[in-house]
């Protein structure tokens, strides 16, 4: 229990076996702590609220200006409207007059020009806020320090941002807001063609109407390592004259991808990639475009969604396509049937692979809000590890389960989360519990880079 957890009968029952000096003592140091923990706040600061916003900015331009050079993080989640009122009465009572965005934003944006070594910004509706305010787009524009920038929300204003940014961030995040015209939206958003970072690392780009197609950014961020598309971006919602992009850039150093399947199907990568996470956007992946990404990526660790639509045929090619493979997650969507046999139908599929680490993650769903016996947790439970076991290659197994949320209407669903080490040889085989933990530290280690899979895997090595 941290000290902050404990109440002030608690604190009295210590402060107790104190004598008077050493009280004393106590007092007098608690109080330049207090000064100087107030300040440290004030490094990192995350707003919620237009209110918040504004007393924040006043304190700081008040009696604290003297800490805005040591500010160095600010997350502004912020709803902002634009400057027509919305139609919808629905809307209409969370509606601000707009003198109050612009006084918002003037405010924001005089903290900004003086907070000039500011390591991580992050902005939502970000492009309406710029509209209200543009000096809020020239200060970011001459931060030189940003190391972490994120906006969400974009237009003509934000791509002002990026044309001319003097930072050279290392993580990069740009998020669209809802659109319905992605010919109009594209011609709002003017990236210069000679736009480079050649810093960003990890680069977020959620959307695919306003943002170019993903593949141009293989020359914006040629340096890129991990790239994040979310669950928007298809090839299916652009026009034909979109999806094409004359650019012949790749990347070389990629070693994590999100994404669609149909999207990373033209990944434009010159090595394997070592870790694809496929989303899922509530319509059933082919099994084409999966298998696609698979076999061009030849991932060593792999999260794939599995629905009951998907025939054996497939599970034994997408486990061949890519002889690197040792790290596997399966995640069960929609799943009808019982659980127990479909652990059952994979396990010999798995067995024909080199995977040594699997990790099932299965949400439970019934119409009627009840959980049939054979999929009840302890079932389950049971009946995994002897299966998997039964996989000469396996050497840790997971169980992730989340029942299903009309279960518990007052309430976030529990969930149910096992790992087992499987050991031994032939008959011998067994797989035993161990800590939830080091079952995710090892996770983790399989899905970086640091990990080799020519090697034999010897968890010893992991942190």
């Amino acid at each position: 229990m941290g000290l902050l957890q404990l109440n002030e009968d608690a604190l009295l029952s210590i402060v107790e076996y104190l004598d008077c000096y050493d009280a004393l003592r106590l007092s007098e140091v608690a109080r330049p702590v207090h000064v100087v923990a107030k300040h440290q706040a004030l490094k990192s600061v995350e707003i919620h609220s237009h209110l918040a916003l504004v007393n924040f900015c006043r304190h700081m331009l008040g009696p604290m200006s003297h800490r805005i050079p040591h500010l160095v993080t600010i997350k502004a989640r912020i709803r902002a409207v634009s400057s027509e009122p919305p139609l919808s009465a629905r809307w209409r009572r969370h509606f601000r007059r707009v003198d109050e965005f612009h006084e918002a934003g003037s405010i924001f944006a005089d903290l900004l020009e003086r907070a000039t070594n500011l390591r991580m910004f992050l902005l939502s509706h970000a492009e309406v806020w710029m509209e209200y305010e543009p000096r809020i787009a020239s200060a970011l524009t001459c931060l030189r320090h940003l190391e972490d920038l994120q906006l969400a929300d974009i237009g003509p204003m934000v791509a002002l941002v990026l044309n001319k940014m003097q930072s050279q961030p290392d993580n990069l995040a740009i998020v669209e807001g809802p659109s319905t015209n992605p010919r109009l939206m594209q011609s709002q958003f003017p990236l210069e063609q000679d736009l480079c970072f050649p810093s960003v690392h990890h680069l977020t780009v959620w959307g695919d109407c306003a943002l170019p197609f993903f593949t141009r950014f293989a020359s914006i961020c040629p340096n890129l390592r991990t790239l994040d598309l979310g669950s928007s971006w298809s090839t299916s919602n652009f026009p034909p004259d979109m999806t094409g992009y004359e650019d012949t850039a790749t990347w070389r150093y990629l070693e994590r991808v999100d994404g669609l399947p149909d999207a990373l199907e033209e990944i434009p990568s010159e090595a394997p990639i070592h870790c694809i996470r496929l989303t899922y956007n509530g319509v059933s992946p082919r099994a084409r475009g999966r298998l696609m990404v698979v076999h061009t990526a030849q991932p060593v660790s792999l999260s794939i969604p599995l629905t009951p639509d998907d025939r054996p045929d497939f599970w034994l090619r997408m486990l061949q396509a890519s002889p690197r493979l040792r790290h596997l997650c399966l995640s069960v969507l929609n799943w009808p049937f019982r659980l127990d046999m479909l652990f059952e139908k994979v396990m010999p599929f798995v067995a024909q692979s080199r995977v040594i680490c699997l990790e099932l993650h299965c949400v439970l769903r019934d119409p009627q809000g009840r959980i049939k016996d054979s999929d009840r947790s302890d079932h389950l439970r049971m009946v995994l590890p002897p299966l998997a076991a039964s996989v000469p290659s396996l050497q840790f197994v997971s169980l992730n389960l989340t029942l299903p949320k009309m279960v518990f209407a007052h309430e976030p669903p529990p969930k149910v989360h096992c790992w087992w080490r499987i050991s031994g040889l032939g008959a011998a085989r067994a797989a035993e519990a161990f800590e939830v933990t080091r079952g995710e530290r090892i996770s983790a280690y399989l899905s970086s880079p640091a990990y080799d899979c020519t090697v034999a895997f010897d968890d010893s090595v992991v942190p």
